[in-house]
């Protein structure tokens, strides 16, 4: 594979020619500006033009980074639309004004590009390299490459693209050499992202295997939120009383429900939504009545109704497939409410509730989407629903929704 060198030109040619050393370029762009173009001449004479190719791009302004930038940044883009990989471009920033320098680094970095050079050495009364004195120091500047990272992996993170984040992470090592064991937080970071990708899928006991292997490191606390391990702290213990109760999966689902709200996920917040609304009615159903709504005994809830129902209510509940009564989220609720329970009655006698679960059933049968609002509409009624199913069920000595739902809100970094 052919290389590149991409370099800037000042007052002599000597930091140009000094980086040939080692290294063959099939191609050489220089960039500088119109009063240092008669050097362009002198490195012409010392390469040989038939094996090398040479570009010259003049920049207007040494002193305004932006134009070597532009330069800078368009060429490499342009080599790299040729299947030229980013090993084979090398980066000279060693001439020119520091604006130039700043200007073509700051293009290279943002490109991925891995290789530097410098050409320094001993230095004269006015601080210019003497001539036979230079010296040529080769760069990775992986550590320039992390910290670039880290900011696109914190961003992601935070906004629970877990998925991304750990594609981020490996593309440091396919694109750029660097395993992600080099630097503790990316590595730490990687492992934390494992966790909330099983949790996502409601995968808990892997996730809670996960959880209680991490460990943070001294050296790490400096870089993370100082609410980090109390709240990480949290999240391990929602994990290992989750799959206890589905009063537990509950509240996971409200907090999977503000997730998806945030990411603008409306629809699978939606979702979220209409899955927990159910998993109210079954649980109560359930554990104050002894009923399965997937397969409701006729006759004990008959009994239970006292005479406020028979055995056409369920008619048209009753599966041509297995025969079983399965009761839909709205008779779940109607039927809670018969029952005198205060959680069925305030379903069924509030409206507001039932227009924003139609907006979920809207979204899925009619294929309308949800928008912002409604979904906001959607999640302030399923959260008055919630308050109050806590404020009778709660399995937990903290009854109030605010407090026990902390516990399940995942870590920012």
């Amino acid at each position: 594979m052919e290389n590149y060198l991409i370099t800037t030109l000042g007052g002599t040619v000597e930091s140009i020619t000094k980086s040939f050393e080692g290294l063959k370029y099939k191609n050489i762009i220089i960039i500088t500006t119109e009063e240092q173009k008669p050097l362009i001449e002198k490195i012409k004479s010392i390469i040989d033009e038939k094996e090398i190719n040479l570009i010259n791009k003049i920049i207007k302004d040494p002193d305004d980074p932006t134009y070597t930038f532009t330069v800078v940044d368009e060429e490499i883009k342009k080599i790299l639309k040729n299947n030229i990989q980013v090993e084979n471009i090398f980066i000279n920033y060693t001439g020119g004004t520091k604006s130039m320098a700043a200007g073509i680094v700051l293009a290279a970095v943002l490109n991925c590009i891995k290789n530097y050079i410098y050409v320094g050495g001993k230095r004269d009364e006015f601080g210019r390299v003497i001539t036979g004195f230079e010296t040529i120091m080769n760069f990775k500047l992986a550590g320039i490459m992390i910290e670039r990272y880290k900011i696109l992996i914190k961003v992601l993170f935070n906004n629970y693209d877990f998925l991304a984040v750990q594609t981020i992470i490996r593309e440091l090592e396919t694109k750029h050499n660097i395993k992600k064991e080099v630097d503790a937080y990316i590595n730490f970071v990687f492992d934390l992202s494992d966790i909330y990708i099983e949790w996502d899928k409601m995968q808990y006991e892997i996730a809670n295997e996960k959880i209680s292997k991490i460990k943070i490191q001294e050296n790490l606390k400096k870089e993370l939120p100082a609410d980090f391990e109390q709240k990480l702290n949290n999240n391990k213990k929602a994990l290992g009383i989750i799959n206890k109760s589905k009063f537990f999966q509950i509240l996971d689902k409200f907090a999977s429900a503000q997730r998806n709200y945030e990411k603008g996920y409306y629809y699978l917040a939606a979702e979220m939504l209409y899955s927990l609304t159910e998993f109210i009615a079954d649980y109560i159903l359930e554990k104050d009545f002894n009923i399965n709504k997937s397969d409701v005994d006729s006759k004990r809830a008959i009994e239970l109704a006292k005479g406020k129902i028979d055995e056409n209510y369920f008619s048209t509940l009753r599966s041509k497939v297995n025969n079983k009564i399965q009761m839909p989220l709205y008779h779940s609720f109607d039927l809670l409410n018969i029952f005198g329970n205060e959680i069925g009655k305030y379903f069924i006698e509030n409206k507001e509730i039932q227009r924003v679960i139609k907006l979920r059933n809207d979204s899925v049968h009619n294929n309308k989407p949800i928008t912002e609002k409604q979904l906001n509409e959607f999640l302030l009624e399923i959260k008055k629903l919630l308050n109050l199913f806590c404020k009778k069920y709660s399995e937990d000595k903290e009854k109030e929704l605010e407090n026990l739902i902390k516990v399940y809100e995942f870590v920012k970094i």
